[in-house]
């Protein structure tokens, strides 16, 4: 649940099973906003003697997103002896915000090649098809980093309104011999904006 005193979103399970050192099984799950459900599990697992599989949940309210729970679901994948290719995990996200759409990604990590090389590659993308007119026109025109280039002719403001915004990050590491090693990472954007939106600790 949230942190505060009296939480504004929590986890929900009326039966649930404990097996100490070994996994907690619960039955018709879900996370609810105040006393509103808005996601429901049938039935969910936990290993406690592995990581693997997890989930993070989180949520809250904001006045960009409105009501939001954000998750991620995680898995090991097993390992393929002789293959070029190695994919460690894979991670895929499932998010819902209110103000603004449902979001959905997935990100995996590898390994290639027989040296000592590595990377994560990752997508991610929200289709706004749930921000009204006036919130993304007061967007456009006040919290839109265009709003740097509003005194140039012809002027357009952004809009994202029914569209999806996506990314896709991409870091790699290689290992050349004990005194060189290469690293590499790529990203790209929908538009000028998605880092302020959906990942400010990187924006900032």
């Amino acid at each position: 649940p949230s942190s505060f005193a009296r939480p504004h979103w929590y986890f929900h399970s009326p039966a649930a099973l404990y097996r100490q050192k070994e996994k907690i099984e619960s039955y018709h799950n879900t996370v609810r906003v105040g006393k509103v459900p808005i996601l429901y599990f049938p039935y969910l697992i936990r290993d406690l003697q592995y990581d693997w599989p997890w989930m993070r949940i989180s949520g809250g309210h904001t006045g960009d997103y409105g009501y939001f729970v954000r998750s991620q679901w995680g898995w090991r994948l097993k390992e393929r002896p002789g293959a070029y290719l190695q994919m460690d995990k894979i991670i895929f996200d499932l998010d819902l915000f209110s103000r603004r759409g449902v979001g959905v990604g997935v990100e995996t990590t590898y390994k290639a090649g027989h040296l000592d090389s590595l990377g994560k590659l990752k997508v991610y993308g929200v289709w706004e098809n749930f921000t009204s007119r006036g919130r993304d026109r007061d967007r456009a025109f006040d919290d839109n980093e265009d709003k740097i280039y509003s005194n140039r002719r012809n002027y357009r403001p952004s809009y994202y309104r029914d569209k999806l915004r996506w990314a896709v990050d991409w870091e790699h590491y290689q290992q050349l011999n004990e005194l060189w090693d290469v690293r590499a990472e790529a990203h790209l954007y929908h538009d000028r904006d998605y880092l302020k939106d959906y990942d400010p600790t990187r924006y900032w």
